[in-house]
């Protein structure tokens, strides 16, 4: 397979620069110097593609990231032909530190302005390699996608000059440490390898020891790359440590089960990702009952299931005691930038005691459920404020479960919502869809009394209206950033001479002379709730069912970042 790369290794023919068409992000003016509507649309269209990870304006909690099989099909290669290349290598430079980028699609983007036409753009694009790609899964996603992109239209790998040297970068740039944890952790993706890598872009380590130590191992294994290097670490401190890094790593995959003692000291000493651990040891209880201490908190609630599962952890003993230290250490809490909504799902699955997919079976704990609680509570104080006016409407007619989370009820999870959005933003109002329009009070309230209150609400059967948040906002002059619309699965469609979602939209911009936004939050719809023409508006966002991502991209979607 290599051999064949290395035979078929085609460079670009030299083009032409097309500097004219380059625009810079930052330049004053660039979004009004567009030839056209088109592009406007693209443009914005591109940035929702790099928050959401889809090309269509509709976030799936659910979905896989699934890529433009054709060239045709994707609007970001038809801007790169059309001379924006540039103006999408800093829109990719300025998005990749928000809170809501996804990164796969910006690997994804990147690989589509390497296979360019123009030099400057695929330039440009290797230089933010190092930036993007910040994960050994990343480079090896990219490296996939270029070759993907450039071999069926092109029939060549466009390995040229410039990806190679750009490869090279990625590899000797980082700390020799960084880049053992990468090649330990991620080995694979797709076929692709660092191996492979290594050898078609040509590195040459002749004048970093550490750079040399780990292309032999990542070409010839730990044995060989020890008899050869073992003379020359001993005068190296740098060499040493990286040295004992990879030993240590060897030792913990072929670590046996009566060595998970030594195995777990390694593991807390070198800070090893869970890639490193072997698969006959990821359920072992002294493993766990060691890591506990160690481990992240967002692994440590995804394992929570797991940990008591596998009776890992006994009621009342030692390890007890330090798991519910870390469910209510404050600090890690608030670092750890987990939403309360995700919090309030680990609370209602483990009080389940199920999980059905993984036939996990546990007796829950009294006191890690009050954990739980006291963490939701936590959180919130955590949660990062916009600033902005929102207007939150809730439908008071659900009755299922949140897509994917189906141990949580709608109604729950999206009183836990309004109680996040009313104790965090100092300007939202919270309201229910109900005959009588009024604004509900739960900034200072716990969970189940701001439930109670919705309870108290008389229940409005039927689809929820989405225009009418708006229309009531225009009649009573209400100055408003962002709309948020929660529900189940359902909408009311417009009949008759009704004023639709659209029209109700576009008159409120136009009244209030506010760029308002739309967020229709379908808690158990698994397809798009809002019509097609209501799509195309970039400042209306549609999200079905939740996860972990779906809060910073609520976040950045009301700043205005995509």
């Amino acid at each position: 397979m290599i051999g064949e790369r290395m035979l078929n290794r085609t460079v670009f023919a030299p083009v032409k620069l097309q500097v004219e068409n380059e625009i810079q992000l930052d330049a004053p003016g660039a979004s009004e110097r567009f030839s056209d509507m088109e592009n406007h649309h693209d443009i914005s269209s591109f940035k929702r593609f790099l928050h959401l990870g889809i090309e269509k304006g509709v976030y799936k909690s659910a979905m896989s990231h699934t890529y433009p099989t054709t060239l045709e099909q994707s609007f970001t290669t038809k801007l790169t032909r059309n001379g924006n290349g540039a103006e999408l290598i800093n829109i990719i430079k300025s998005t990749c530190k928000d809170p809501s980028f996804c990164q796969s699609a910006g690997v994804y983007a990147l690989a589509v302005c390497d296979t360019s036409s123009n030099a400057l753009v695929v330039n440009k694009a290797h230089k933010l390699l190092n930036v993007v790609c910040t994960t050994p899964h990343a480079i090896l996603q990219f490296v996939a996608a270029c070759e993907r992109l450039t071999k069926k239209p092109f029939n060549t790998t466009g390995w040229g000059r410039s990806r190679r040297s750009a490869i090279q970068q990625w590899y000797s740039n980082k700390p020799s440490s960084e880049i053992a944890y990468a090649v330990t952790s991620c080995k694979t993706y797709q076929h692709w390898s660092h191996k492979d890598l290594l050898k078609l872009c040509h590195i040459n380590p002749s004048n970093d020891l550490c750079c040399d130590i780990l292309c032999s191992y990542i070409m010839k294994g730990f044995s060989k790359t020890k008899d050869r290097f073992s003379k020359e670490v001993c005068d190296t401190p740098d060499a040493q440590e990286l040295f004992d890094l990879l030993e240590a790593v060897r030792r913990v995959k072929l670590s046996k089960p009566e060595e998970v003692v030594a195995t777990a000291s390694l593991i807390s000493k070198y800070k090893m990702a869970w890639g490193h651990v072997p698969c006959h040891l990821q359920n072992d209880q002294m493993l766990w009952r060691k890591l506990l201490s160690e481990i992240s908190l967002p692994v440590l609630l995804q394992n929570l299931p797991r940990i008591h599962a596998k009776k890992m952890v006994e009621k009342e003993d030692l390890w007890s005691k330090v798991l519910l230290q870390r469910l209510l250490n404050v600090n890690d809490i608030q670092q750890s930038g987990i939403h309360p909504c995700c919090w309030l799902y680990h609370h209602h699955e483990y009080k389940l005691g199920k999980k059905i997919k993984k036939k996990y079976r546990w007796e829950p704990d009294a006191e890690v459920l009050s954990a739980l609680e006291v963490a939701f509570y936590i959180s919130l104080k955590g949660v990062r404020p916009t600033q902005k006016r929102i207007f939150v409407t809730v439908s008071t007619s659900m009755k299922g479960k949140v897509l994917h989370w189906n141990q949580v009820p709608c109604q729950t999870f999206a009183v836990a919502f309004c109680l996040a959005m009313a104790q965090t933003e100092p300007h939202a109002q919270i309201y229910p869809f109900a005959k009588k329009w009024s604004e509900i009070e739960i900034k200072e309230d716990m969970l189940s009394v701001a439930q109670s209150k919705f309870e108290k609400i008389p229940v409005q059967y039927g689809s929820p209206d989405l225009a009418r948040p708006l229309i009531r906002a225009k009649k009573d002059k209400k100055e408003i950033d962002t709309f948020i619309v929660i529900t189940d699965d359902k909408v009311a469609k417009p009949t008759g001479n009704k004023t639709t979602t659209l029209d109700a939209l576009a008159q409120y911009r136009e009244v209030m002379k506010i760029p308002a936004r739309l967020i229709v939050l379908a808690l158990s719809s698994e397809k798009d709730l809002i019509p097609l023409e209501l799509r195309q508006d970039n400042g209306v966002l549609s999200i079905s069912g939740f996860n972990e991502r779906v809060p910073n991209i609520i976040h950045d979607f009301i700043l205005e970042k995509f």
